[in-house]
């Protein structure tokens, strides 16, 4: 079953403003902070659908960087995590 706010959802995309207030009514644009070139190859769309899930989840701040990125990030912090883990058990 749907959430009620999401079958509300109107399909426009509005550019995100810091401040901007985020109520999952409208798609937003956002610029990721971590890919490189652009401003126009750095932007991502944050789905109403997804706003409401992060208000869901009690998130404060709207999502700095796009999906590839923060799957990147994780990555490498997994691997440094184990790294670090991996020489600890070797001592």
């Amino acid at each position: 079953m749907q959430n009620q706010k999401t079958d509300k959802v109107r399909k426009e995309i509005r550019i995100y403003a810091p401040g901007m207030p985020i109520d999952g009514t409208y798609d937003l644009i956002m610029t990721c902070c971590a890919c490189h070139g652009p401003e126009e190859n750095r932007q991502f769309v944050w789905k109403a659908e997804d706003q409401i899930y992060y208000q869901e989840q009690g998130y404060k701040e709207p999502p700095a960087r796009c999906k590839g990125c923060h799957k990147k990030l994780k990555e490498a912090q997994r691997a440094a995590h184990n790294a670090t883990h991996s020489a600890a058990a070797k001592h």
